[in-house]
């Protein structure tokens, strides 16, 4: 069966008498990056929350064709559906390695006695984890030196990469990337753009949630925007892009109702 396609229909949230997300749908095709727009307040975080199960939604969630709906969070994780969040929260004591090692929990897990019992067969699996973690850091771009460094000492754009890599950690089918490249420079930003490529090229799935428009427009094969809770619109990113009620709802429009800069094609596409 095609791995990473991930199916959403019809998904609604509400907190309350507060609807926040009103019947978004979207298919996502494997080895695709799928990006969601939308002002702020318009319920991409929610959508990705839904997603992953960790509000509560009506609609459907399917993974590979499988009915993840009912399925709680945890349950999602180790069907291969991840997540990166805009802020991560990391424990600020840990070092990037023990950080990364918590990322391997959704493949599965030592108990205590097992550890207690076989101690060779634990050595062998924290020396398993270990190369792990340097070649998903390698992948990412970052040095090996950094599994030693405590959360807290390292820079957003670095933390965010490693919030990534941490993801990476279980494998996923499908990664939810919630605004990546927030935090980071422009010269992070261009390295993110490469990774997020070779990661689809790999055969991941990828939904970003992004606010950097030429950023989405050199990684994203197709785009879904949201506006007040509602799917505007969907479907290839150059097109969808340049709609009115795209530009209107999102981006703005000028006095003369010109398309912004933020909009027009670019050179190379990137930023």
């Amino acid at each position: 069966m095609t791995q990473g396609a991930l199916s959403i229909d019809g998904l609604s949230v509400h907190f309350g008498g507060l609807q926040a997300l009103r019947g978004v749908s979207a298919e996502i095709t494997p080895g695709s990056v799928h990006g969601l727009l939308g002002p702020n307040g318009s319920g991409k975080t929610t959508l990705l929350n839904a997603v992953c199960g960790f509000v509560r939604s009506t609609g459907r969630v399917c993974l590979d064709g499988v009915s993840l709906t009912r399925a709680p969070a945890y349950v999602r994780a180790r069907s291969g559906l991840l997540r990166t969040f805009q802020s991560p929260k990391l424990v600020p004591d840990l070092t990037v390695e023990e950080l990364l090692r918590v990322g391997e929990h959704p493949r599965g897990f030592r108990p205590w006695w097992l550890v207690t019992a076989l101690p060779l067969r634990d050595s062998r699996a924290r020396k398993s984890g270990q190369q792990r973690a340097l070649a998903t850091l390698d992948l990412l771009g970052l040095d090996g030196s950094l599994l030693a460094v405590p959360i807290r000492d390292l820079s957003q754009g670095v933390l965010k990469m490693v919030d990534i890599a941490r993801a990476l950690m279980a494998d996923p089918k499908v990664l939810l990337l919630d605004e990546p490249s927030s935090g980071m420079s422009e010269a992070e930003i261009a390295r993110l753009r490469g990774h997020i490529l070779e990661l689809a090229r790999r055969g991941t799935t990828l939904l970003l949630v992004e606010h950097n428009l030429p950023l989405v427009r050199a990684v994203c094969d197709r785009v879904t925007v949201l506006n007040l809770g509602e799917q505007l619109t969907s479907g290839p990113t150059a097109d969808v892009l340049t709609r009115p009620e795209v530009v209107e709802a999102f981006l703005g429009v000028g006095a003369d109702g010109s398309v912004p800069n933020a909009v027009q094609e670019q050179p190379g596409g990137g930023p």
